[in-house]
């Protein structure tokens, strides 16, 4: 791995198509199968980073080893646990490339997903992401269930549209683990919020595109151990709760960014935050049945006056 000197003195691992990333903490049980399933792609132009979030088990030694063994495999380690999303964070800013992708460390792929998301990608340079189809598997990498897509390829012509439309109906977000263009995620991060990955898939969407290839491509480990502390887990801070309140200001704050000189900012920004909260008040009932009509009716009145004014 080359090290440079950046804005925050981050090691840079350069590569003039794609770095896929493996943050990892503790996955020394499955990161070797994650390792295996890079190294059968059919497409072989790629560089990969293993981001090590000061792990205490064998994780180490097989990113060392991968390494060793195979010259597009890089290894980093952090002296101390960053959170998963600090991790993302370090994974993105510690790269250049024009196509991206954060994958889980106790994940796999099918051979052809690099190859037939990059033929997407450099089709049309409108798209902001390539996804597919997820397949579900257990510890002993066996398929039992594939989910379908979020339905991001099915949004809106405008950008607002799609922004507030990604909002409303994004539920499973494994698309963020498939290939991104980097020039269209580069001014954000990650928020340090529950629902960060939602926020970037919405900002994805906002730039331009997705497309969907309805196959199961992307398969997605189940790990029953790992439900529980996932706050601690993912902003490495401890007696943290899921709240929709840092969700919805992260969420507002985006997009009043992508649209900073547009008339319709804060009319998009009210709609994004009455999203939000009405897709809160029907997950968790945190609110009673009446504040639920009106954030309810104000929402669809937006959503129709932006469709029919927007011209982005």
């Amino acid at each position: 791995m080359r090290d440079n000197v950046i804005e925050n003195r981050l090691p840079v691992l350069t590569h003039p198509l794609l770095i896929v990333v493996l943050p990892a903490y503790n996955e020394g049980k499955y990161i070797g199968r994650a390792i295996a399933s890079l190294r059968r792609q059919s497409w072989v132009d790629f560089a990969v980073l293993i981001t090590d979030n000061g792990s205490t088990d064998e994780t180490e030694s097989i990113g060392r080893a991968a390494e060793k063994e195979d010259a597009r495999f890089h290894y980093f380690r952090h002296p101390a646990n960053l959170g998963a999303i600090g991790n993302f964070n370090f994974g993105r800013r510690a790269t250049e490339s024009p196509y991206f992708m954060w994958m889980g460390s106790h994940d796999m792929i099918a051979a052809d997903f690099l190859e037939r998301h990059l033929a997407a990608l450099q089709g049309d340079r409108r798209l902001s992401l390539s996804y597919a189809h997820t397949g579900w598997i257990d510890e002993n990498d066996e398929l039992f269930m594939t989910t379908p897509s979020s339905r991001l390829e099915a949004l809106p012509r405008t950008a607002i549209g799609r922004y507030l439309a990604s909002a409303s109906r994004l539920s499973e977000c494994t698309a963020i683990n498939n290939v991104l263009r980097r020039s269209f995620m580069d001014d954000m991060d990650l928020e340090n919020v529950a629902g960060a990955d939602h926020i970037m898939l919405s900002h994805l969407a906002f730039r331009g595109p997705v497309n969907c290839i309805a196959e199961p491509l992307y398969f997605r480990r189940e790990q029953l151990e790992k439900r529980d502390d996932y706050m601690l887990r993912m902003t490495g801070i401890a007696g943290l709760k899921k709240d929709r309140v840092p969700l919805v200001s992260s969420y507002s704050n985006d997009l009043g960014n992508l649209l900073q000189g547009n008339p319709f900012k804060h009319l998009a920004c009210a709609a994004v935050r009455i999203i939000i909260e009405r897709r809160y008040s029907i997950e968790t009932a945190g609110f009673v049945a009446f504040t639920h009509y009106k954030l309810t009716k104000a929402y669809r009145i937006m959503m129709k006056y932006l469709n029919k004014v927007s011209h982005r």
